[in-house]
């Protein structure tokens, strides 16, 4: 699996990456899951397996409260609100982009984690 480089460790200042293992999709809810594990690197780049985080309970949802465009790069509306035209949920541009046969993930997971990163979300 691909490590995406994220923030180092807010308390131990150790070097982290993350990598998705699966996507769920709840078609009840209109969610997708980013399934993922963080592994923790020490100053000279060597893994510390004992801080591995366990992939049970970590989870990033998306749904379509939140906007992307057709490469799934994030969107902000503007100051009245709108998006650019051809704006689409987030839920349903991963369920078309995994229904295309499309298996290019990496730059599209890659936004998913930069966002998450951003916003805390592995602290």
């Amino acid at each position: 699996m691909k490590q995406y480089p994220i923030s180092a460790h807010k308390l131990t200042g150790l070097h982290r990456k993350v990598s998705v293992c699966y996507l769920g999709f709840d078609f009840e809810t209109k969610e997708v899951h980013f399934f993922y594990i963080v592994y923790y690197y020490n100053a000279q780049g060597e893994s510390i397996d004992s801080f591995k985080e366990p992939l049970k309970g970590k989870k990033l949802t998306a749904s379509n409260a939140t906007m992307v465009d057709v490469q799934g790069k994030y969107l902000q509306p503007d100051s009245e609100g709108n998006y650019p035209e051809g704006a689409i949920g987030e839920y349903d541009f991963w369920l078309a982009f995994t229904q295309s046969g499309t298996f290019e993930y990496d730059k599209v997971f890659e936004n998913v984690i930069k966002k998450a990163d951003f916003y805390k979300r592995f602290d």
